[in-house]
C-alpha cells in the first residue's frame, strides 16, 4: 500500500503533489503577480473616451491621462504590486495629455518602466519621458519631438457648394481654427505663436528627462520620428528591448518580477 505524502516541488511555480484515492492529483499554486500592465494605446486624450486596462483586438482607439493617472493611483496604494510596464503603441495626440501622463508617472512612487512597441512618438514619447526607463525595438518609431495645428480648410469647397458662412463672434479671434472659413494672416501669426510655445515645452521635457543639452534636442526637433537603434544612440531611449527585458529590469531592481495576467 503506498504512502501518500505532500510534496513540495518548486519548480517555478509552487506545485503541491497530493494522492488522491489510487491516482495522483496536482494542485498547481501560482507564485504571486507583482508588475501591473498599463497600455497607451491610440490617440492620447486628456479624457473622455475609455482608457485600456488590458489589451485586446477591440483595444479601444483613445488612451485618456485622466483615467491612466487614477488607474496609477489604485497601483500606488496597492500593496501587492511592485511595479510597473507601461506599453506604448501610439502615434501621439494632445501635448496635454502627454505631459499629463509624463508627470503622473514621474510622481510614482514604485519602479515603473516604458516599452515603445511600433510606436511611441510625438506626445506619446513625453509620456514615456516620466518612466524610470525606456525600451524599444530595433524597429520601433520613437521621437517627433514637436507641435502642430495643421487642419483642412473647407472654405472653398463650401463656397463652390453654396454654403455661407456667417460670422457671428463677440472677437475677431474667437472662432479662430475654423475649417469653414480662411485663415487670415494675423490668426496664422498667433496660430504660430502656440505652436512654438508647445514646441519650446516639448524640448525642454525632453532635455530635463533625457539629461541632453537644450541644443542638441533643439536640432531633433524637426518633428520627424527616429527608429529605436538610431534613437538609443541619440540617447532618447536607454535600451534596445520588450516587455521581457523590461520586467527583467525590474526584477533586478525590486528582486522578484512576475507581470499580472491581463
Amino acid at each position: 500500500m503506498y504512502d501518500h505524502k505532500l510534496l513540495a516541488i518548486g519548480i517555478g511555480l509552487s506545485m503541491i503533489i497530493v494522492g488522491v484515492g489510487l491516482g495522483w492529483g496536482v494542485k498547481v499554486v501560482a507564485e504571486p503577480c507583482n508588475i501591473q500592465m498599463i497600455y497607451l494605446n491610440g490617440i492620447l486624450t486628456p479624457s473622455v473616451p475609455e482608457f485600456s486596462t488590458s489589451e485586446s483586438d477591440s483595444a479601444p482607439a483613445y488612451t485618456t491621462s485622466q483615467g491612466a493617472s487614477l488607474f496609477m493611483h489604485q497601483i500606488e496604494r496597492s500593496s501587492t504590486l511592485d511595479g510597473v510596464i507601461v506599453a506604448i503603441d501610439s502615434p501621439g495626440g494632445s501635448a496635454v495629455a502627454g505631459e499629463e501622463l509624463s508627470n503622473a508617472f514621474q510622481q510614482f512612487n514604485k519602479p515603473i518602466v516604458a516599452v515603445i512597441r511600433s510606436s511611441g512618438v510625438s506626445a506619446a514619447y513625453w509620456a514615456a519621458l516620466g518612466t524610470d526607463m525606456i525600451f524599444a525595438s530595433a524597429n520601433s518609431q520613437v521621437g517627433s519631438i514637436g507641435a502642430t495645428f495643421s487642419y483642412t480648410d473647407s472654405s472653398v469647397k463650401n463656397a463652390k457648394e453654396g454654403i455661407t458662412y456667417n460670422v457671428i463672434s463677440s472677437g475677431k479671434f474667437k472662432d479662430l481654427g475654423s475649417p469653414d472659413k480662411p485663415l487670415t494672416k494675423e490668426e496664422k501669426t498667433l496660430l504660430e505663436r502656440d505652436v512654438k510655445v508647445v514646441e519650446q515645452n516639448f524640448i525642454d521635457a525632453v532635455a530635463v528627462a533625457r539629461s541632453l543639452p537644450a541644443d542638441e534636442v533643439k536640432d531633433m526637433a524637426d518633428g520627424s520620428f527616429m527608429l529605436g537603434k538610431m534613437a538609443q544612440e541619440k540617447r532618447l531611449i536607454d535600451q534596445i528591448g520588450g516587455i521581457e527585458d523590461a520586467r527583467s529590469y525590474l526584477q533586478s531592481k525590486i528582486g522578484y518580477a512576475k507581470i499580472c495576467e491581463q
